[in-house]
């Protein structure tokens, strides 16, 4: 058999465009572009989308302003702080038994009257008195009282602590999703930018009859999608920046994703180990119980005879037509006993006692729920991490294919919807990967918050937090 030549068999083989013109177009391929250059322009690219922050540069730290400024600002938590500064004054309350009460009591009475036939009398007596009571046995309540207190108020504070770290997580979510949205728009502009040059290529093209009008369509079509993804972009856009404000009260716009310069957990188990000291639901969970404890204590002590010390100072003028004057004094210990009282003590204390079961049982679940939530967000946190690497792979590939399509269609080996295929699989690269390192930034905080380190101490602004020791001190003290 007769061997074809193998020019014959590639002129046969290109029905697109004859083969000198193949030769011509092949010289003008530029030399310079390869599969590395254009990876590395697309990181180039990603990074340029979604800048990390490095908390040290001209920019004045806008994510850790932000983080203070939330903390400091915010309605919410300074709605939480009253609440738990309401709960400082149960310790002075609960104190108030161990001190003395003092009441005076003063009166102007004017006595018109009659003794014999004939005879009246009319004086005004003034009277004052001082009674003084100073507590002696309650039974044990004002001890127990006292603890109930102390005990409530760090549940109170564990419960502060946890809505600090629900509020600053908001916040940071907030802030990445604007960071995103932000990028993903200036994405949506760009591919509509470059699709209108396509489309505006394509109807050139189809004018001199170097393509249909399907391929003209095609463009058009794309062109319109892409439109419409800027006008979606920018939606979210503005949503997201209402939800910025409405968390942060801030209207600066962020400029980068915040730097993974947080210590995080080693492992799960460590991840764990830490929740289960520094949690504040748990923790908040654990006083409570306490508080109950402590409560059933007091009621009991409602069985046991209260004794206290009296004392009472009174003086009158003119008490009677005849005396002048007469002043008393007396001192005396007083003893209440409980005898019968409907069963409304015994009553209160099984109330006690079933509160202390259901406290106890809080327990337990909030300890179920800390390792589910720890175990949730650490493998959250490590897909985000993995997914992170996938998409940057991804977009990287969709960059390559983009820039061989492109090349090839220059050659007629390429169609105009392959082109714009490769475009689009580009943008939709890039854009999963900002959403990708959007959501690492998210899990990562996520699993902080956890394991009860989302809080000034850990972020890097201890300094803010208000010193509740002392204020609880100073509650004490009152007068």
């Amino acid at each position: 058999m007769k061997q074809i030549p193998l020019l014959i068999l590639l002129c046969a083989s290109i029905s697109v465009l004859p083969l000198h013109e193949v030769i011509a177009k092949t010289k003008k391929i530029p030399a310079i572009e390869t599969v590395d250059s254009v990876q590395e322009q697309i990181d180039e690219d990603m990074l340029r989308d979604l800048p990390l922050d490095p908390l040290s540069d001209s920019r004045g730290q806008d994510f850790q302003s932000m983080l203070i400024s939330t903390y400091e600002t915010s309605p919410a938590l300074r709605a939480a702080r009253a609440e738990t500064r309401a709960l400082f004054q149960q310790l002075p309350i609960a104190d108030s038994n161990w001190k003395p009460n003092v009441s005076a009591n003063g009166s102007v009475t004017g006595t018109d009257g009659s003794t014999d036939p004939g005879s009246s009398e009319t004086y005004t007596t003034t009277a004052g008195s001082v009674t003084l009571t100073q507590p002696l046995f309650r039974g044990g309540r004002t001890i127990s009282e006292i603890n109930v207190a102390q005990a409530s108020i760090r549940a109170g504070i564990a419960n502060l602590q946890l809505r600090e770290s629900d509020i600053l997580l908001s916040a940071i979510t907030a802030y990445v999703d604007l960071v995103r949205d932000d990028a993903v728009v200036d994405l949506n502009e760009n591919n509509l930018n470059v699709l209108s040059r396509q489309m505006n290529a394509a109807q050139k093209r189809f004018k001199v009859g170097d393509v249909t009008r399907t391929d003209v369509a095609l463009a058009e079509s794309r062109r319109a999608r892409a439109q419409a993804d800027v006008t979606a972009a920018r939606g979210a856009l503005k949503s997201s920046r209402a939800q910025f404000v409405k968390i942060t009260g801030l209207d600066v716009v962020p400029l980068s994703l915040p730097a993974a310069s947080v210590e995080m957990p080693k492992t799960l188990e460590n991840a764990i180990e830490v929740a289960q000291q520094q949690n504040p639901e748990l923790r908040a969970a654990v006083y409570n119980k306490r508080a109950a404890g402590y409560t059933i204590n007091s009621r009991l002590g409602s069985h046991l005879p209260e004794v206290s010390l009296r004392g009472d100072l009174s003086s009158a003028k003119d008490p009677s037509p005849l005396l002048d004057q007469q002043d008393s004094a007396s001192v005396g210990v007083v003893a209440t006993i409980p005898l019968y009282e409907g069963g409304a003590t015994t009553a209160r204390v099984r109330e006690a006692r079933q509160n202390f079961v259901a406290r106890t049982a809080n327990v337990d679940a909030a300890e179920r729920k800390l390792i589910a939530d720890v175990t949730s967000e650490w493998e959250n946190w490590q897909s985000a991490k993995a997914e992170i690497k996938a998409r940057e792979t991804q977009a990287r590939a969709a960059g390559v294919a983009q820039f061989g399509t492109k090349k090839e269609a220059e050659f007629g080996a390429r169609s105009v919807l392959d082109s714009l295929d490769a475009e689009q699989e580009l943008i939709e690269a890039r854009t999963s990967a900002l959403t990708a390192r959007r959501n690492e930034v998210v899990a990562r905080y996520a699993l902080l918050a956890a394991c009860g380190q989302l809080n000034p101490m850990v972020l890097g602004f201890a300094d803010k937090i208000p010193d509740y020791n002392y204020e609880i001190k100073r509650a004490r003290r009152g007068f």
